[in-house]
């Protein structure tokens, strides 16, 4: 799926298959793409050198077992499916034949009597979830490569500590094939729960058993399917722990064909991706039952975790029986619920999870480690010498060739340092009195603008000129590119606006983060989001689309309409929105309402109740030089506006933001012509 996107986008892609041997001859190859065996390239160091990037897909499985051999001896980009390594490691310590070689780099990675301890505890109780935290092998293959790319950055952190650039890139998932939705279909008595996959223990079946088994109203009213390899030792056990607890509703299928497989999810009203302890780096049965549209129950813990809360339901593993019996029971008796929350799901993954979204973060990704490998490769023969010497990281002289190592690759054209940490959506913040970064938006995306007719063209410009002579100067608030050589000319200039992105610290990258733009106007900043990734952009007003001023909805429905945008719209007004209504939103923007609201408390609180995580608010501000919270009352004065009511000082709005459970706060003051402006970024 990945090589056949990379070759529709003019790539030319080879596949190295680096399954361990006896496995090698027993899968089809991808037609359309060159395919050659690891081990007939492993010792041919021209194979390689005519590649720009060479990417390893690593997992804790024999699929890889070809790839150890061949990144230890040409480098590339790793991508960890799986977080946990240590059954790939010991398999190939055994096929090594140097078990005391694995002894040495386990003691090497993790601290001397690492390798003494893991054989002790192996296969002891609570050996799994300690191995995990203490010895998960993820930074032996990390040494190996230029780059690293997680699927999610719960693990990114014991990448990062390996050097190289790390990204966090969600993994890309197919749909098998289109399913009927939830809301199609008749109600029915009862309600089918599904598991898919390998059936070990971490899969939680038992405890889904249990929590069905132990409440009269799942019991009574559920059947779960399991469905996917599993040993006749686990069937009969998990048959016994039905049976335990009056459990009658029990199907395990055993593996399935692909066909078998879509009528089972096709048949199911929600899907359990439960693990634990978390080994994956990502789910294919988790982005798989998104796609489908059935709502999915995960633990909440590694990748999972990072699912947003509002399209999957989580359950706390240090409470797993109360806490999933809670869920299936709220999903079992509310059908509705069902239907909304998957649709909305498969909606969100459909970006979140799209080949196309995969590639066109990892192509950047992989220019970005090409860039850096000969510093790479550099620092990696003077740390062989430094090693020799027995010099220490804090020496001088080390110190003196890593300055001249980053002048010499790393530096760009006027002296900045490049970002080579992560290509992860970024949320860049700056001490509180910082000035905007003076940067230009290089992850935006160029919009693609549809191909009009000259028909078309002469009509939408026509539509324009009627909003713009609607009032003087302008019926847009907000100047606004559309394509085709179509422009709306708004009150607020378009290059104030793109000020205005500099000081707001509006995130470069929002690929696969949903995005609310409160008082969204025309939907400059809606637009924006859309353009820098947002999977899903709503944008809310009431007081300019509906109010009894001069503005409207006009120009934000042409706008979208021109733009074939899919940025969605409520009519609410702020003081209206809440989760229940709205959802919740990783992104919130939240900006010239505050000071306009007669309780700007409420309105700061509604803003913050459908925020995840990054809360970005503007607002004019006064009493500057007060250190102390407070905030100024502009009084009514006939002629002038009159909505204008607070100006709050910077000290009160992060006061504000604290007590809303918001832990980073920056914020920046513009000196506006027209009084000055307090730019805040919070992040919880």
């Amino acid at each position: 799926m990945v090589a056949g996107e990379l070759s529709d986008v003019g790539h030319a892609v080879t596949i190295v298959r680096s399954e361990s041997t006896e496995l090698l001859n027993g899968s089809d190859v991808l037609p359309g793409s060159e395919v050659i065996r690891w081990d007939e390239v492993c010792y041919v160091p021209d194979f390689w050198d005519p590649f720009d990037a060479v990417v390893y897909n690593i997992g804790d499985n024999p699929f890889h077992a070809g790839a150890i051999e061949l990144v230890q001896r040409f480098p590339g980009v790793v991508i960890f499916h799986d977080y946990f390594l240590l059954d790939l490691f010991r398999k190939w310590c055994v096929a090594s034949g140097n078990l005391a070689l694995g002894d040495r780099i386990l003691d090497d990675l993790y601290g001397e009597g690492t390798a003494r301890r893991l054989h002790a505890m192996d296969g002891g109780p609570g050996f799994w979830e300690y191995a995990i935290e203490h010895f998960p092998m993820t930074e032996w293959m990390a040494r190996f490569g230029h780059g690293s790319v997680a699927h999610s950055s719960f693990y990114a952190d014991r990448l990062k500590r390996c050097g190289g650039p790390v990204a966090v890139i969600r993994p890309a998932y197919d749909a098998r094939s289109e399913f009927r939705s939830l809301a199609e279909r008749e109600e029915r008595s009862s309600v089918v729960v599904l598991t898919v996959g390998h059936m070990n223990q971490n899969k939680r079946v038992e405890s889904v058993i249990r929590a069905i088994g132990g409440s009269d109203v799942l019991r009574n009213r559920c059947r779960y399917h399991v469905v996917g390899l599993v040993t006749d030792q686990e069937r009969e056990r998990l048959g016994a722990v039905a049976q335990a607890v009056s459990f009658h509703n029990l199907e395990i299928t055993g593996e399935v064909s692909n066909e078998i497989l879509r009528a089972q999810i096709e048949a199911a009203d929600m899907i359990c991706c439960l693990r634990w302890p978390v080994f994956e780096g990502s789910s294919a049965t988790a982005g798989e039952g998104m796609l489908s549209g059935r709502p999915i129950i995960v633990t909440d813990a590694g990748f999972y975790h990072e699912l947003p809360d509002d399209l999957v339901f989580k359950v706390d593993p240090k409470s797993e029986l109360s806490s999933l019996t809670s869920q299936l029971t709220r999903l079992a008796l509310d059908p509705a619920l069902r239907a909304t929350v998957g649709a909305r799901a498969a909606a969100w993954a459909k970006t979140a999870f799209s080949v196309h979204t995969y590639v066109a973060r990892l192509v950047p990704f992989l220019e970005e480690v090409a860039r850096l490998t000969p510093a790479l490769r550099a620092a990696a023969h003077f740390g062989q010498i430094f090693a020799d010497l027995g010099l220490q990281p804090n020496d001088p002289a080390v110190g003196r060739v890593a300055t001249t190592l980053e002048a010499l690759f790393i530096k760009n054209n006027d002296g900045k340092m490049q970002p080579t940490e992560t290509l992860e959506a970024s949320r860049d913040t700056q001490d509180q009195h910082a000035q905007p970064i003076n940067r230009a938006t290089s992850n935006k995306r160029p919009w693609p603008y549809p191909n009009l007719t000259q028909a078309e063209i002469a009509a939408y410009q026509q539509r324009i000129n009627q909003i713009t002579n609607r009032c003087p100067p302008s019926g847009w608030f907000h100047s606004l590119e559309l394509g085709n050589g179509l422009f709306a000319p708004g009150q607020i200039r378009l290059e104030v606006l793109r000020r205005q992105l500099e000081w707001l610290h509006l995130p470069e990258d929002l690929t696969g983060q949903s995005f609310l733009d409160l008082g969204s106007w025309d939907g400059f900043y809606a637009f924006e989001a859309e353009q820098r990734g947002a999977v899903r952009v709503l944008a809310t007003d009431s007081f300019s689309w509906n109010g009894p001023g001069w503005a409207n909805k006009q120009g934000f429905l042409l706008a979208r309409e021109i733009l074939r945008s899919k940025v969605e719209d409520m009519d609410i007004d702020v003081m209206d929105v809440c989760p229940e209504r709205l959802g919740l939103f990783d992104v919130v923007l939240f900006s010239g309402m505050l000071y306009h609201m007669r309780d700007p408390i409420k309105a700061l609180y509604n803003a913050a109740s459908v925020c995840k995580n990054h809360l970005i608010v503007e607002t004019a501000v006064g009493m500057l030089e007060v250190k102390e919270p407070a905030m100024a009352y502009v009084p009514r004065v006939p002629g002038e506006e009159q909505s204008n009511y607070w100006r709050p000082n910077p000290a009160l709005v992060n006061l504000w933001l604290k007590e809303l459970g918001f832990r980073k706060i920056d914020y920046r003051i513009d000196p506006f012509p027209l009084g000055p402006l307090g730019f805040f970024n919070a992040e919880r």
